[in-house]
């Protein structure tokens, strides 16, 4: 959430030299507190608060709350600069973790701008990102909380159809903003698998990537990512050939600007792993299983993580057919070794609940890639290593 706390601050700061000025204190870098107007008193105090890296959360929504209800007093509650000052709040409250009054807000703001400035507006779109977002945010956190779920959560994917349907009206009356809509869309559309049609979020990461490459070129920071993203879908829809074309084009320009160990490298050579492997070229995913893992630390404390994993068909053995739920009705725990080149070797059961899967489990196993350790910049067997394969119910 630091990029949304920090929007909010930007915007907060803006505001203040609408609402009341732009009068600072160049020691400090803080809003003067000087005018007698409640409603800039408490701007400029809200404005401050956000600035102050002592202030908590909860310091930050009372002052955004006590601006927001002066702010009525001065301009109506039914002005823009109302409504903008309540956006200011929601913002608040999302980062103080209180998730549904940050969603009425939203929803206040938004019903605002649909029914002002009409449903394909700029300050729509924007809004819309606002509770998506918030929506990521709560389920990132919904273990650490006892609150129940606030009512529009169950709209999301209305709220991404909206969000796209937006985008594209807004790609049209404003083209010089494309590239920004594309990108905002796009990463919301992607941040909730399984609730677009991936025919869908994959038109507007195609149109994305054609814009970062045509505007910045192919080896610029956006396009990259806009490739990645697009091989990222394109994995999502076993496009195993065109998500190798993305993966590949990634590596290369990483190579080109001499960016080994971005991101996007380790991300894309993982997944190259993968797709190799989906097309029975074993070899080619060696190179990237290596690659990995000279880009990865490797911790002896963790289990490692498997770049392709091959699930057994259980209902082989179980009879009636196979449901891959979430639920668990069975543990079969392994050890094995990693060879240099990322291969499982030496496997054996420590334990297991489901004897009649254990040679289907371990045949399944047998397949599986993971990224070699390295010592002094040579690939080495692991030795001795565990993993736990859940039997679904």
């Amino acid at each position: 959430m630091t990029s949304y706390s920090e929007h909010q601050k930007v915007l907060a700061l803006a505001l203040a030299t609408v609402f009341v000025g732009s009068g600072r204190d160049t020691q400090h870098g803080n809003v003067l507190v000087t005018d007698k107007c409640p409603f800039n008193k408490a701007f400029m105090l809200y404005a401050n608060a956000l600035q102050d890296p002592n202030a908590s959360p909860l310091d930050i929504v009372e002052q955004a709350k006590i601006t927001f209800l002066h702010g009525k007093k001065k301009f109506g509650r039914a002005h823009r600069h109302s409504f903008m000052l309540e956006n200011n709040l929601a913002h608040a409250y999302l980062q103080s973790g209180d998730f549904r009054a940050a969603s009425a807000h939203y929803l206040s703001v938004l019903s605002y701008h649909e029914e002002v400035m009409g449903d394909e507006s700029q300050d729509y779109f924007f809004t819309l990102l606002d509770i998506i977002h918030l929506i990521k945010a709560f389920k990132l956190n919904a273990n650490k909380q006892n609150s129940n779920t606030p009512p529009v959560f169950s709209s999301l994917p209305s709220l991404l159809n909206k969000l796209l349907s937006v985008t594209d009206a807004l790609v049209i009356s404003t083209p010089e903003s494309a590239l920004l809509y594309r990108e905002q869309a796009l990463k919301a559309a992607h941040s909730h698998p399984g609730l677009m049609p991936l025919t869908r979020i994959r038109d507007l990461a195609l149109d994305y990537a054609r814009d970062t490459i045509r505007t910045y070129g192919k080896l610029s920071e956006a396009a990259i990512e806009a490739r990645f993203f697009l091989g990222k879908i394109y994995f999502d829809m076993k496009a195993i050939r065109k998500a190798l074309i993305e993966f590949v084009a990634v590596l290369d320009a990483l190579d080109e600007i001499l960016a080994f160990s971005h991101p996007y490298a380790l991300a894309s050579h993982a997944r190259l792993v993968s797709l190799y492997e989906r097309q029975g070229k074993s070899n080619l995913a060696t190179r990237h299983c290596q690659a990995v893992g000279k880009l990865r630390v490797w911790d002896n404390s963790t289990n490692q993580q498997a770049l392709h994993a091959n699930l057994p068909n259980y209902a082989k053995v179980l009879g009636g057919t196979y449901n891959k739920s979430s639920t668990c009705d069975g543990l079969i725990c392994l050890s094995f070794d990693i060879s240099s080149l990322g291969y499982t070797e030496n496997i054996s059961v420590i334990s297991s609940t489901k004897p009649a899967l254990n040679e289907l489990v371990i045949n399944a196993f047998s397949t599986w890639r993971f990224a070699p350790k390295y010592e002094n910049g040579a690939p080495v067997v692991a030795r001795q290593q565990q993993i736990q394969i859940n039997i679904p119910n």
